[in-house]
Parts: C-alpha cells; sequence; structure tokens
C-alpha cells in the first residue's frame, strides 16, 4: 500500500505546485516558457519554489543552502551573472548552454529573478 500512496503524494504536490507557480508568474510577469523551463530543468535540485531539493542534496551531496535560488546572496547576482552559470554550469550543475538556446536562458533567467523577487517581497512584508 505504501508504494502507491508515495507516487500520489508526489503527482498531487507536483501538480499543486505548477498551478502555485503559475500563479506566480502572473503575478510577477514571467514568461510562460520560463516557468515550463525550469520546470523541466532546474526541479530536480532547485526545487518547485527554488528553494533547493533536499533528495537533489542528499544525492549530489551538497549543502541544500547551494541548491536555494531565493537565498540573499544569489539573489544579489545579477541576469548577466545567472546567465552565464546557467550556461556554463557551476559546481555540480552541468552547462546548460549546448542543450538550450540564448533565448531559452534569458528565459530562465527571468522567470528565476521572478521568483526571487516573489520572496523578497514576502520577505519584506514579514518584517
Amino acid at each position: 500500500m505504501k508504494p502507491l500512496i508515495f507516487p500520489l503524494v508526489y503527482g498531487f504536490l507536483f501538480t499543486f505546485s505548477l498551478m502555485l507557480l503559475s500563479t506566480m508568474e502572473r503575478s510577477f510577469g514571467a514568461e510562460p516558457s520560463g516557468q515550463k523551463l525550469f520546470a523541466a530543468n532546474c526541479v530536480r535540485c532547485h526545487g518547485l519554489n527554488a528553494k533547493g531539493s533536499m533528495p537533489a542534496a542528499k544525492s549530489l551531496k551538497v549543502d541544500p543552502v547551494q541548491l536555494d535560488l531565493t537565498r540573499e546572496s544569489v539573489v544579489e547576482k545579477s541576469a548577466k551573472y545567472l546567465r552565464e552559470k546557467i550556461s556554463d554550469g557551476h559546481g555540480k550543475m552541468p552547462p546548460q548552454g549546448p542543450r538550450l538556446s540564448p533565448s531559452q536562458i534569458q528565459s530562465l533567467v527571468r522567470y528565476i529573478q521572478s521568483l526571487q523577487k516573489a520572496y523578497v517581497l514576502k520577505a519584506q512584508g514579514d518584517k
């Protein structure tokens, strides 16, 4: 019974998270293609909310904080920096430049920045 529940729970959480991200995307003006690219290429390690994935951190043997794209040290980075890291790779992250076009990488950067902006605004509201 447990093996059946696990995929159902993850399926529900994944669907709910995509709906939540879609709402955030409309709120902050990110392109739909950036969200789709993020879901297809980044979610496994960075999580649906860009806060990092604990299972990925364990399997990659990295500090989960390193996978959090919403932490202050990453939020402060420029779009150029993000484009370069996505294109050329960073640490254990493989380069995406050979797989994605420059416009797709730019869409990813805009989407990541929209998630970052949402978390910054939320953090400011929590103060």
